[in-house]
């Protein structure tokens, strides 16, 4: 054998599977390594799970200790004087869920006891009388065709005192329909008699129609609801009648505003000035009404423009043209003795919208003064209030 062949041979026996024995080693702890570091990310990941669970813990831990704290005391008590050998806080509330929930349940007991001891003494009453049981089953036969939303109204149409053999079929009442169909409007009026003095009804009828006559006709009577709707129109219609002819010539409209007497209420106190009107309420008691809230544009007790008081007063204007009346005004001359010309132009403005009482800057309205028509006339006497002067403020 030659030496190369030799080498060749002792090369083959240092082999595994055709590796080197360094090299199989190698490969060993590569696995090794792979092995490790796969249980090393497991583990990191069940700590993290147990961090995050630990963390929990402690922030529900943080929530129950001062409920825990408040309990304590309440725990000590009940084990120093009520006997009650509970070793935390948990059992005790479990105890306490365990008596809610038994007294939730006694109480619906009680309630099925209550109920089965009224059918009990129904049934003692009853006793093993079978005539009874069949009675009764009649009677809840006949019960189920009464109507649930009147059941009084079975006593009212047969009576207290009426026996079985008073009454009459239905069938037999069916033969005659026009007479039941007259019948309806007879019942209506019954239901609404005094069943303690029936005679009473017959009584105010037979009044009725003395003082109405013989001959009246039931569409010719008004009711009571009408009569107080026709009543309140002829009071209306008389306090504006009474204002027309106070006012003078008839030919104005009457006052938006009137007392129940029929004197007119002023809405407004007005004061001319050189550069403007001041505007205050003249009747302190409408100042919510209704009307009122159509005024708007500018402010009370303040030195305004007549362009503000126009346009703000327009649609209490239009208000008043709709219902067919006019409000009144106190109008006074503040202006200087050298500017009754502006004075005219601003009560021309104001009597566009509203029917004037003229009055001087420092006279106060009273009951023996007139109230004047849109032509300036005095006719009846005025409600308004005291005229105070108030410190002037340049509105804008």
């Amino acid at each position: 054998m030659s030496q190369r062949t030799a080498d060749e041979l002792e090369h083959r026996r240092g082999l595994v599977l055709g590796l080197t024995l360094a090299e199989v080693l190698l490969l060993l702890l590569f696995a090794l390594l792979l092995a490790l570091s796969w249980r090393m990310m497991t583990l990191q990941r069940e700590v993290a799970a147990e961090h995050q669970k630990a963390q929990a813990l402690a922030a529900q831990i943080s929530r129950l200790e001062p409920m825990l704290g408040s309990l304590a005391p309440l725990l000590a008590e009940l084990q120093a004087k009520g006997g009650l050998d509970l070793a935390t806080v948990q059992q005790l509330a479990a105890k306490l869920i365990r008596v809610d929930l038994l007294e939730e349940e006694n109480a619906t007991l009680k309630r099925i006891n209550f109920d089965l001891s009224a059918k009990l003494g129904t049934m003692r009453l009853i006793g093993s009388d079978l005539a009874k049981l069949k009675a009764i089953d009649d009677a809840l036969a006949a019960a189920a065709k009464i109507n649930a939303n009147d059941p009084p109204e079975v006593l009212k149409r047969l009576g207290t005192e009426t026996r079985p053999d008073q009454v009459t079929s239905l069938s037999e009442l069916i033969r005659d329909r026009e007479k039941l169909k007259a019948l309806d409007n007879v019942i209506a009026a019954a239901t609404q008699i005094n069943p303690n003095d029936p005679p009473e009804a017959l009584v105010r009828a037979v009044e009725i129609l003395h003082r109405l006559g013989p001959d009246t006709q039931p569409d010719q009577v008004v009711s009571i609801e009408q009569q107080g709707s026709l009543v309140n129109q002829l009071n209306r219609v008389r306090r504006e009648r009474d204002n027309l002819m106070r006012s003078g010539n008839g030919r104005t409209y009457p006052s938006c505003w009137t007392t129940a007497d029929g004197q007119t209420e002023y809405i407004f106190d007005i004061t001319i000035q050189d550069f403007g009107l001041i505007v205050k309420d003249a009747t302190p008691s409408r100042t919510n009404d209704p009307a009122i809230q159509l005024v708007t544009g500018f402010a009370r007790n303040e030195l305004i423009k007549e362009n503000l008081f126009s346009s703000g007063t327009t649609r209490l204007f239009k208000y008043s043209q709709e219902q067919n009346c006019r409000f009144y005004s106190i109008v006074r001359d503040g202006t200087g003795p050298t500017s009754k010309a502006r004075y005219k132009q601003l009560r021309t403005l104001v009597e566009g919208h509203f029917y004037p009482l003229l009055l001087p800057a420092s006279s106060t309205p009273g009951r023996s003064e007139a109230i004047p028509t849109a032509a300036g006339d005095l006719a009846a006497p005025p409600i308004g209030g005291p005229f105070q002067p108030l410190p002037l403020r340049l509105g804008r």
